[in-house]
């Protein structure tokens, strides 16, 4: 079986693949006699991997390098050969075994390259006794004159054989392009008597080919005995086994490999004893040659599955590993987290709220002894009894979980990722500087569709309250489909917009319409754990069309939200007031360190300038707190990212200031509504000041308030800013955001003036920082327009670019930018309405 098998696999290969990965015995007794020296480079990754399979072993042993080989009757040199190689099916071998290597498996091999460069010395000494020893004695046979073959030469050859541990394989490149080692390789090939062919890349391939099938032969035979010798870590026993499996192929005349083997006096012994000394003293844990070993006996394994007879939802796995099964072993089986299936008794049980036959892909895990053997895609099939009709309600679709609960329903949940997939090529195209912020948008926009959970069951009216009691236990399942639908989400926006933002995954609670004033919804410390274990990030309730989302990592203990309705008397009223308030154990949440997001009903905005709508805090004395936020006109919601909760309703702010008519025509507007939203104040009753310097505390304002930036946990150490100034949280929270600098490390300069490009650049530092706006990559194209683009200063370049390109700042009079000039508090005006409507 494939776990057994592989292990034995794994034991069994330790010999080969051990002296295959860190004495290149083979190899580099081949090449030597192959004389299959010319300069080059080599692309491949990780010859240690590569050289994991006697295949790829013998392969690399044959690369079209000869003078008189493949290599001259092709003209391959250099990166052409990288080519050969591809279409001989080498490097897909290669990339094959290197594929199953896990991180912890890479770190092995690593630590031997490591180990073998510390340990050169004693390397040579092994070189010397097991090769230059046994080359001696065949001179000494033979006779003739090998003036190449000193000891030196030869160790040295071998040496930079046994180092090629670099990734780019520029180790064994220089070998091969070094005079010396050239004339050893002749030499060598003079003395083992055996004559090239014109295809060195079928000779060794040939070669790898015969020890694959010789090893095959023998796990097919001594199954048995090879899981013991795996279970006892008998490695010294493998060792001896695959000696006779090598030494058999070796002794096969038809080879040109083994011909040569065999002209240098190299048996099966010979190559294991070699591997042996350079194995103990490099990988004395083993650990590096089971990595090997185990990556290459994984691409021999198959995943198969026997459905249990009387009951549709469970699936056995098994493994096979040539020709045998897994059965009897006592495997250990994971998959990823998913939605449908849990790994139950090592068996695959398909969720109870799929009600269909149910076929998917997914990353499936088997180990042994805690050795991991099987590591894939695996496609699991359910058949109903009766294809096509439900067994169970709820949800349809793969909807429906526990009675009270319907899951989201997968079905058009998929439909809708495939859809918004689609279009992201599109965002990418046409939203120039913000495409990848648009497709990430995009997705979480899906994912929030899609991860509605109806809970409307669960509610309850009890003396003119709402209690909603929801049961961990009953949103299992729930979870489970949501975090499916966020993994299938994620995985589509990075094939589709790679580089994007990871989406948050926010998940709703739909609690529905109740003839209620106050609702109480506890989230439970187990509800809150099973939706972050199932990769929620944010989890909202909704209830009487009042929604509040929350991230999960704020919510670390049982906690109630309640929502009090009430009619509000207000003139300029949009909607109800709402009392919303968040309690624990220990108390009531006055202040989050992260923005919750709030969504009101607006009832009715008949007359109303809808743009000037804000959601506002109704304070103690029956006063208005503007706290920003904006409406949307297609779910007749007013949307607001708010961090403190009270009293709040949602009102017409109409300000107007009696000294804007200069600037009306093209700053009227952006004053009127950054002001309503609480961004801008008067400097004096009625009195914007329009044509005033604004200064830099005045802007580190307007940007915090513009993206909702205040921050009670913010601080800054300029001499110049009191903790009594106006500012200072301001300034603190802008400066924590990344948005503005002081002027030196111990002073901000408050009351100094903002130039027109100090003002641009903080406002690209926002679309970069807070809206996930990329750099503008070809500063000067974006800049061309400005005619003198030249007096921008070098370090303002980029913000300015940015700014430009998106169309928060332009040219004044004659295209010029006046980048030196000071910004006007109406240009700023115009500027933070720009980045309102971003």
């Amino acid at each position: 079986m494939v776990s057994v098998l592989e292990v034995n696999v794994d034991k069994a290969f330790q010999g080969v693949l051990n002296f295959t990965s860190h004495g290149f015995i083979i190899i580099l007794l081949y090449t030597t006699i192959r004389k299959l020296f010319r300069g080059e480079t080599m692309k491949k990754k990780l010859l240690t991997t590569s050289i994991a399979t006697t295949l790829v072993l013998g392969s690399i042993a044959g690369l079209p390098l000869s003078t008189n080989g493949v290599a001259q009757k092709l003209g391959i040199t250099g990166v052409a050969h990288a080519s050969a190689l591809d279409d001989s099916g080498i490097t897909a071998r290669m990339k094959a075994i290197y594929g199953q290597l896990s991180d912890d498996e890479k770190g092995a091999i690593s630590a031997a390259r490591t180990k073998l460069r510390e340990q050169s010395s004693a390397v040579e000494t092994v070189i010397r006794d097991e090769i230059w020893s046994k080359i001696q004695t065949k001179i000494t046979e033979k006779g003739g004159t090998y003036p190449a073959l000193t000891e030196t030469n030869v160790v040295n050859l071998f040496k930079a054989a046994v180092f090629p541990y670099d990734e780019n394989f520029a180790g064994l490149a220089g070998a091969i392009a070094d005079t010396t080692n050239r004339s050893v390789m002749s030499d060598l090939a003079k003395l083992a008597g055996v004559t090239t062919s014109n295809n060195d890349l079928a000779d060794a391939k040939a070669f790898g080919e015969a020890v694959e099938a010789e090893l095959e032969t023998y796990f097919k035979a001594n199954s048995n005995t090879l899981v013991a010798l795996y279970l006892n870590n008998n490695i010294d026993g493998v060792k001896s086994a695959l000696g006779t499996v090598i030494g058999n192929v070796i002794a096969k005349s038809d080879l040109k490999v083994s011909q040569a083997l065999s002209g240098l006096g190299i048996d099966g012994t010979t190559i294991v004893n070699a591997y042996g000394k350079v194995n103990d003293i490099v990988d004395v844990n083993n650990a590096a040659l089971k990595a090997l070993t185990s990556a290459y006996a994984r691409t021999k394994t198959t995943f198969a599955q026997t459905a249990v007879s009387g009951n549709w939802r469970i699936v056995t796995p098994s493994l096979k590993v040539f020709d045998f099964t897994s059965a009897g072993i006592p495997l250990t089986w994971t998959i990823a987290q998913n939605s449908e299936v849990s790994v139950v008794d090592n068996k695959f049980k398909l969720s109870d709220y799929i009600g269909y036959s149910f076929s998917k892909s997914y990353e499936v895990t088997a180990s042994l002894n805690n050795n991991v053997l099987f590591k894939g895609p695996v496609t699991l099939s359910y058949t109903a009894p009766n294809t096509g009709n439900p067994v169970m309600g709820g949800g349809g679709g793969g909807g429906g979980t526990q009675p009270g609960i319907k899951a989201p329903d997968q079905v058009k949940a998929e439909q809708k990722l495939s859809e918004v997939s689609g279009k992201l090529g599109d965002l990418l195209k046409n939203n120039q500087g913000n495409g990848l912020a648009q497709a990430t948008d995009a997705i979480e926009q899906a994912i929030r569709e899609a991860a509605r959970v109806d809970a409307s069951s669960s509610v309850k009216v009890e003396g003119g309250v709402a209690k909603a009691t929801l049961d961990a236990s009953k949103f299992e399942d729930a979870f489970k489909a949501i975090g499916n639908i966020a993994k299938k989400a994620k995985e589509a926006l990075e094939k589709n917009a790679p580089g994007a933002s990871v989406p948050k995954v926010i998940a709703t609670l739909d609690l529905g319409t109740v003839d209620a004033k106050t609702a109480e919804i506890p989230l439970s410390k187990e509800l809150i754990d099973k939706a972050k274990a199932n990769g929620i990030d944010v989890l909202a309730v909704k209830i009487n069309g009042v929604t509040l989302a929350i991230d999960l990592s704020q919510l670390g203990s049982n906690t109630t939200i309640t929502i009090k309705s009430s009619a509000s008397t207000l003139p300029n009223a949009a909607s109800e007031q709402f009392d919303l308030t968040f309690t624990t154990a220990n108390g009531e949440i006055k202040t989050f360190n992260e923005p919750v997001e709030v969504r009101l009903p607006v009832k009715d905005v008949t007359g109303k300038d809808t743009e000037l709508l804000v959601f506002s805090k109704v304070e103690d004395n029956g006063s208005l707190t503007p706290k920003g936020g904006e409406y949307n006109g297609e779910t007749k919601e007013f949307v607001v990212m708010n961090k403190s909760f009270s009293k709040y309703v949602i009102v017409e702010n109409k300000i107007s200031f009696g000294d804007v008519a200069s600037v009306k025509d093209w700053a009227g507007r952006q004053i009127q509504v950054a002001a309503a939203k609480g961004i801008l104040d008067g400097r004096a009753a009625n009195q914007f000041v329009p044509n005033d310097s604004v200064t830099r505390a005045e802007f580190a304002k307007m940007i915090v308030k513009t993206f909702g930036l205040e921050d009670a946990s913010a601080k800054e150490s300029f001499g110049d800013v009191l903790d009594t100034d106006w500012f200072q949280p301001y300034v603190a929270a802008a400066v924590k955001a990344g948005i503005v600098n002081g002027r030196s490390d111990t002073s901000f300069e408050p009351n100094a003036t903002v130039t027109r490009a100090e003002m641009a650049t903080m406002a690209s530092r926002a679309l970069n920082k807070i809206l996930e706006y990329k750099p503008i990559a070809t500063v000067e194209v974006a800049l061309k327009g400005f005619t003198d683009s030249g007096s921008i200063h070098s370090t303002l370049q980029d913000g300015v670019a940015l700014a430009a390109e998106q169309g928060i700042v332009v040219g004044e009079e004659n295209n010029k930018f006046n980048p030196n000039a000071d910004s006007t508090r109406a240009q700023a005006a115009v500027v933070i309405y720009r980045l309102l409507n971003k």
